[in-house]
């Protein structure tokens, strides 16, 4: 894949190789190897026979450093604190009835930034009705106070009096 051109994208490269190659190879991605895999049929056959080497990360000093010692949850090994992490996590934070109890905060901060949004268009529109805005900012900003309005119940305004303290915060 170094020769690769810009224009090409990464899976169709990825297929092209696996028709060359086979439905199972291994490539280098910087300084790890890589197993691709394209057939469903040996994808499930590892994740049945082989599951526990194929779950694992390889551990990295930066991921153990940021993670506390690879507790977290994206940072951790395939073992048994993994396994109760997901469970926690898929039972306490993604249920269903924890989606519904908590879904007029996520509504609400959705709300909430459409209408900053339509401001900030409002005060910065041209002549021809448009206005450039960093969405990649403003996503931001709404998963910042969605997150914080579900952990302690209070958001960040990005606008006005707190842009400080809001930026400090993020």
């Amino acid at each position: 894949m170094r020769n690769q051109s810009p224009d090409k994208l990464a899976h169709i490269t990825l297929t092209a190789m696996a028709d060359n190659y086979g439905s199972i190879f291994s490539i280098r991605l910087g300084s790890r190897r890589a197993l691709i895999v394209s057939s469903r049929e040996l994808a499930k056959e590892i994740y049945t026979t082989s599951d526990t080497p194929a779950a694992s990360r390889p551990i990295f000093k930066s991921a153990e450093l940021i993670s506390y010692g690879s507790a977290m949850f994206g940072f951790s090994k395939y073992g048994q604190y993994w396994r109760e992490l997901r469970k926690l996590i898929s039972v306490e934070l993604l249920s269903i009835r924890r989606l519904h109890v908590q879904r007029h905060v996520l509504a609400s901060e959705t709300g909430q930034s459409v209408r900053e949004l339509y401001d900030l268009w409002d005060e910065r529109k041209n002549a021809s009705g448009s206005a450039p805005v960093e969405m990649i900012e403003w996503f931001g900003n709404l998963n910042l106070n969605t997150v914080l309005r579900l952990v302690v119940g209070k958001r960040y305004a990005v606008s006005g009096a707190d842009v400080a303290d809001a930026k400090h915060c993020r």
